[in-house]
């Protein structure tokens, strides 16, 4: 991804990172709906509210079928909405979190993923772009030069961060927010602890 994605390694723009485009909504459905039923498994939750939940996990194929699985592990014979709710924050935790930011090169840009989705869960996936993420920095009194942001759109792309499509990019993870009052302590002392990296470095002068 280094050599991939940054302008200071002899091999930028030599390599080019294969990006897995999300599955449709109907591939992702039928990736849980089939084994679920042919494993016999009743569900009383609606379709839409699964269509919600595997919209939220950016219809990422491995998170999808992680969705599944969790889902069997927390029925107790028949798929409740509870039982979704369950298998869905096990894929939205901490830990979840933590993995994300490890696949990302620099604190700065872990700082930026934490930052649109935290701009994100309240708009609800909202547009971003380059000059929106040097925006979140400046608020903080950071200065990130706008060649770094377009660095960090790319590879929050790759990651699955943030969703790109005809030129717009939208934060497509902010499921990574998460929702319980403990967990979402831990979020916002990540944050902070992220940040307190890239100021050492990008204050603003």
């Amino acid at each position: 991804m280094k050599m991939a994605m940054h302008t200071q390694d002899d091999n930028f723009n030599r390599l080019e990172p294969a990006v897995l485009t999300p599955l449709s909504v109907d591939e992702a459905m039928e990736i849980v709906e089939r084994p679920l039923a042919d494993l016999g498994f009743e569900r009383s939750f609606t379709r839409h509210e699964l269509r919600s939940a595997i919209n939220r996990l950016g219809r990422v194929p491995g998170l999808v079928q992680e969705l599944g699985a969790f889902l069997v592990e927390e029925s107790r014979g028949t798929l409740e909405p509870e039982s979704l709710k369950r298998a869905l924050n096990r894929v939205i935790t901490s830990s979840r979190l933590l993995g994300l930011l490890k696949d990302l090169s620099s604190p700065v840009a872990q700082s930026a993923a934490l930052l649109l989705a935290l701009e994100g869960k309240q708009q609800g996936g909202a547009q971003v772009d380059p000059l929106s993420i040097q925006g979140q920095f400046l608020q903080r009194d950071i200065v990130v030069p706008v060649e770094d942001c377009m660095e960090i759109c790319d590879e929050l792309v790759i990651h699955h961060l943030l969703g790109y499509s005809e030129g717009d990019y939208r934060m497509a993870r902010w499921d990574i927010v998460a929702e319980g009052q403990g967990q979402r302590r831990l979020f916002m002392a990540m944050l902070e602890e992220k940040l307190a990296v890239v100021r050492r470095t990008h204050r603003a002068g």
